[in-house]
């Protein structure tokens, strides 16, 4: 497949034939942080990773140490064309023969598939060597060249999607004159250069509750209500690896489906329609061969808890006797290898079990048999484990039936921690301290305690410790922070900067954050609570920040190196907090349009909004977080050397 980046076509006919594509390249140049001239457009024909790394003569990661602009004059085909000299200090390097110092060159204008390599900025470069000719001119002796259809991209990849691997950086040899001016001109490194870049896209129908999926690079956002108040049978479908948008269509409309990826499979089950709140429609997207298949639920109820196991689908929920108040539930299992529906479990809790997935095995246990107003309910101290190996359920029972169990799985064991049980008859009820755990290696169960007795302290796992901070401790929030190390199967204690019940959970690399909540358990907004504590495992140290505002129902999403925090609230709002775990920094943005109950999803290192309510109808706004790429700069006058 050939690109159309070629210097070897009449300048007239490669302006006509990349015109029409010059949003593509808009959006491929903000990724590398190049300015976007008004010149010409360039635009690349699809190829899939492997053959990006199959043409390439080297590919590595380094920053760019230096950039040297060379005009061309008026003899070249683009008014805006230049010769780019970078200098990049290699960091990694995963295809040919790379130095710890590698010159690449390229044009200067985008509209010949040209790149400007921000001074600082890393990047990971697909070059062609002297001995071929790539964006139109012959490279040099010792030097490589790319361009825009190389692959060429802002920050990391992952060499296992283009077919490659780590390999040693060659070691220059250098003279003495080298090594003195090297070590004279030695400066601390740069820190890592600010990334992420917005762009906008827009569903092919506005919606509200809508469901999103993710299935390898795909992104897909189904059903919801119309502006009419119509459930809609669409699903919009975003690939990453290409940027590209296409529709499809469920069996049935609906809207508060439940979705799960299973290996190349994503199952939209149940959700609201026409027929009334519950539904037994399952629709099957095959990502591999884009093909879809219905089938359905064993029996007709909602969804209230759904999980994979290997290439399985556990679908948990029931069936609401009143407003308040559900039957037993049961688990149905999907097969997703060869398309069958397994034996359900025994009837479990009808309301808030905890639900745990390690190694191939599903954990179920706790809830509460029933639920009034305020929740009040006949503690289960059940639990169910699926073995994904078999297809078989087993039994288990907790130290102390309770509901409001936070959970956790860190090398190879669930924690279901804490919660609240009932007392005298269930008038009242009391907190617990108890900590139930279940190794999966030997099927074993053991005990242990918190520090202090909780209901629902929020869980986040980092390395190998896992932290459950805050919750309910009676009738007030907690600042502590109970700290479970696996390696050493040891407990230790934290506390919060304030008390705090509710939490919002990220993580992101070695970091665990614990944003938000309330400080008091009276629903008031004063109590809402901007807070956000952070905690790394790499370092066992803690720091605070804040966010932009308080918001009452915070969502939160990772993206690469990336956390956004955002208000998933039912009243429209735009903006956005941003967490770096790479520089530490914090931002803001705003989404294109303020909405409620967006659908978000993450796909590769993009978090997308797509769709919600706007305050006057559905909205078909989709905003797309690119966390790894770089901002374009603004356009500045081309940087001379020094001997020009």
């Amino acid at each position: 497949m050939r690109s159309l980046c070629s210097g070897r076509a009449s300048y007239a006919r490669v302006r006509a034939a990349l015109m029409p594509f010059v949003a593509a390249v808009t959006a491929l140049g903000l990724g590398l942080g190049i300015a976007p001239s008004p010149a010409a457009a360039c635009s690349c024909l699809p190829v899939t990773p492997q053959e990006l790394a199959a043409r390439a003569d080297a590919v590595f990661t380094g920053t760019a140490v230096s950039v040297v602009v060379h005009p061309l004059g008026a003899g070249s085909l683009d008014q805006f064309d230049n010769r780019v000299e970078t200098r990049f200090a290699v960091e990694s390097a995963y295809k040919g023969p790379v130095g710890q110092s590698m010159t690449v060159v390229t044009r200067g204008s985008p509209g010949l598939c040209g790149i400007v390599f921000g001074e600082g900025g890393r990047y990971t470069v697909f070059a062609s060597g002297a001995t071929r000719s790539d964006g139109g001119f012959a490279a040099g002796s010792g030097t490589y060249s790319t361009h825009l259809c190389a692959g060429t991209r802002a920050g990391d990849v992952d060499p296992a999607r283009y077919g490659l691997a780590l390999q040693p950086v060659a070691v220059e040899p250098a003279d003495e004159d080298e090594q003195t001016s090297d070590v004279a001109a030695a400066e601390p490194a740069p820190p890592e250069p600010p990334t992420g870049a917005w762009t906008a896209a827009a569903l092919s129908q506005p919606r509200s509750e809508l469901t999103g999926a993710v299935v390898g690079t795909q992104a897909l956002f189904a059903g919801g209500r119309t502006a009419e108040g119509e459930y809609s049978d669409v699903v919009d479908m975003y690939d990453a690896s290409t940027g590209e948008w296409s529709t499809a269509a469920l069996s049935r409309g609906r809207a508060g489906i439940a979705a799960a990826t299973a290996g190349t499979l994503v199952l939209f089950a149940g959700g609201r329609d026409v027929s009334g709140p519950s539904t037994d429609v399952v629709d099957v997207y095959d990502s591999v061969t884009g093909e879809w298949r219905v089938t359905a639920l064993p029996r007709v109820r909602e969804v209230r808890l759904v999980s994979t196991v290997g290439t399985s689908v556990v679908f948990v929920g029931g069936t609401a006797v009143t407003p308040n108040a559900y039957s037993p539930v049961v688990a149905d299992v999907y097969d997703g290898a060869n398309g069958t529906w397994m034996a359900a479990t025994p009837a479990l809790a009808s309301w808030d079990q905890a639900l745990a997935v390690v190694a191939d095995r599903l954990l179920i246990a706790g809830g509460a048999a029933r639920c009034g107003k305020p929740c009040v309910g006949l503690s289960s101290g059940q639990a169910a484990i699926y073995d994904g190996a078999t297809g078989r359920w087993s039994g288990a029972t907790l130290s102390q039936a309770r509901w409001g169990v936070a959970t956790a799985t860190v090398n190879g064991r669930v924690l279901f921690t804490g919660g609240t049980f009932e007392v005298t008859n269930a008038l009242e009820t009391q907190v617990t301290n108890a900590v139930d755990l279940y190794d999966a290696t030997t099927g074993r169960w053991s005990t242990a305690s918190l520090f202090q007795a909780r209901s629902a302290p929020a869980a986040a796992v980092a390395g190998s410790q896992v932290l459950f901070a805050g919750g309910a401790a009676g009738s007030q929030p907690s600042e502590l922070v109970d700290i479970y190390d696996a390696n050493l199967d040891q407990w230790r204690l934290a506390r919060l900067a304030e008390p705090r019940a509710g939490l919002t959970v990220a993580t992101v690399g070695t970091k665990a954050l614990f944003a938000g909540g309330r400080t008091q358990l009276d629903f008031q907004p004063q109590s809402v609570s901007p807070v956000v504590d952070i905690y790394d495992a790499a370092t066992g140290e803690w720091t605070v920040a804040q966010l932009s505002q308080a918001r009452a129902q915070l969502g939160a999403r990772a993206a690469g190196r990336k956390v956004l925090f955002f208000d998933r609230g039912e009243s429209p709002a735009a903006v956005v907090d941003i967490y770096d775990a790479g520089t530490g920094e914090w931002s803001t943005a705003t989404l294109s349009i303020a909405r409620a109950m967006p659908a978000v999803a993450t796909v590769g290192e993009t978090a997308i909004f797509a769709g919600g309510h706007d305050g006057t109808g559905p909205s078909a706004a989709v905003d797309l977080y690119h966390s790894a790429q770089t901002e374009a700069p603004r356009p500045v006058a081309p940087r001379l050397s020094q001997s020009e």
